[in-house]
């Protein structure tokens, strides 16, 4: 199941629902709650095996604008998981490979007021040397630390 906020148009309700058959299928309207919360929502009830009933009609896919599914989040961590990447940017900079990379899990904190949408134009920046890469977002709905996969 994919989990999307959306709205139809610019001045419309933000909905928090999920994509089927080519529709946004409304959930929860978002009621001034943030993107996480409403994502968390959506997620820990589907989890939890509750039906996402819809509490309006489905809107076809092309009639809504999809919006960032967290669009300010507290914090954004970008964890360093491709070692060639690594290797090539150090090497770049004339830095040998950081033995550390092989024993701890390495993250830099990054901007999180540079997160877009679907479909929005992101700014580009001046330069062309740009680096294209591949994220995966993992939202963690609830506290917790040193927490185990089954946790």
């Amino acid at each position: 199941m994919k989990l999307v906020r959306f709205r139809s148009d610019p001045g419309d309700t933000v909905w928090g629902g999920y994509m089927q058959d080519g529709h946004a299928v409304p959930v929860l309207r978002s009621d001034g709650q943030g993107g996480l919360a409403l994502l968390v929502d959506l997620a820990m009830s589907h989890i939890s095996g509750n039906r996402l009933e819809p509490c309006a009609d489905p809107v076809p896919l092309e009639s809504v604008r999809l919006l960032a599914p967290v669009p300010a989040p507290p914090s954004v961590r970008d964890f360093y998981a491709f070692e060639q990447h690594v290797r090539t940017a150090r090497a770049q900079r004339g830095l040998d490979m950081e033995p550390d990379w092989y024993q701890l899990p390495i993250f830099y904190f990054t901007n999180p007021a540079t997160i877009y949408g679907p479909g929005e134009e992101v700014p580009h920046p001046a330069t062309d040397a740009l680096d294209y890469e591949l994220e995966a977002a993992v939202v963690v709905g609830r506290d917790g630390s040193d927490l185990s996969p089954e946790q």
